[in-house]
């Protein structure tokens, strides 16, 4: 839990800074009730082909499946597709928001690696989102050639195939490219994905390097959120004095690297994660997003 010493830290930090960084991973959605992929309650415990098959989510999770089987792959897109769009984003969401445009005056930026749209849904800015491993609420083609040509677009529920309630395999016809009439798939960039089509997220990879550099000569605070420790996580380390994400997806300018500028606060419940090195020129809060965010804004004086 949050130190005496720390909880002060946190408070100067926190009203001293003039930007606010967001950067969230798959811990942020679990108290919106979003089940993680490979903890104990994970999805091979609640979607049961990939049990009965033996498959890991890293393993399903790739166009070479869309191409092998489609109705697998759709099913389970299918399955989280609609997951995501039932379920509401829960108060730290809200919390954040306020803390954004009442304390930072809308100087704020948010990098998730989340693909469930819940930022947009609790209203924050969609010029102010840069999602780096794209969204579900976007479709893109799966021919390479296609998507060169052409930007992904948003997708429709009802377009969405229908599940088969025994075995959640998708039954034909599948979601098809409204350019080429190919086969359609999720705006995700799976793993090992070289079918990605970055033309969204290198807009929003864009904002955000226009964003920092209008508040370079500012106080920038990093509220890190439920960032996990696998090689795809956005999670910061301090080395060599720079600050980078363990995906390599991002790196914090140069401009940025001062401690008496930018200050890093992690919010993850997992404090057995942290190697006293790992938890260098960052300040640890060992609970879970909401709970976290809510003890951040209580610390916040707002405007």
């Amino acid at each position: 839990m949050l130190s005496s010493e720390n909880k002060k830290k946190l408070e100067v930090k926190i009203n001293s800074a003039d930007a606010l960084l967001i950067i969230t991973g798959a811990g942020m959605g679990i108290d919106s009730g979003l089940p993680d992929y490979r903890g104990p309650q994970g999805l091979w415990n609640t979607w049961h082909p990939a049990k009965q098959l033996n498959m890991t989510y890293e393993n399903l999770s790739t166009h070479e499946m869309f191409l092998e089987n489609p109705e697998l792959a759709w099913g389970f897109q299918t399955y989280l597709t609609k997951l995501y769009q039932e379920l509401s984003p829960h108060k730290g969401y809200y919390d954040l928001l306020e803390i954004s445009n009442k304390k930072f005056n809308g100087n704020y930026f948010v990098i998730t690696s989340n693909v469930d749209s819940q930022f947009l849904k609790s209203g924050f800015d969609e010029n102010r989102l840069y999602e780096v491993h794209g969204t579900k609420r976007l479709w893109q083609c799966t021919d390479k050639k296609c998507n060169k040509r052409f930007s992904p677009w948003n997708m429709s529920i009802d377009k969405l195939p229908t599940i088969d309630e025994n075995s959640l395999y998708t039954i034909k016809p599948l979601p098809k490219c409204i350019n080429c009439g190919a086969m359609a798939r999720p705006n995700v960039s799976f793993f090992n994905d070289l079918f990605f089509n970055e033309n969204i997220t290198k807009k929003h990879s864009l904002r955000l390097e226009d964003w920092l550099n209008k508040n370079k000569n500012k106080k920038l605070i990093i509220l890190e959120i439920g960032c996990g420790i696998s090689i795809h996580s956005l999670r910061l380390k301090l080395k060599d004095g720079q600050y980078k994400m363990m995906s390599n997806e991002w790196k914090l300018p140069r401009e940025f690297l001062s401690f008496d500028k930018t200050s890093l606060v992690r919010i993850n419940p997992d404090v057995t994660q942290d190697t006293q090195e790992d938890l260098n020129g960052i300040i640890p809060l060992g609970v879970g997003g909401k709970k976290g965010i809510s003890i951040i804004k209580n610390l916040t004086k707002f405007k």
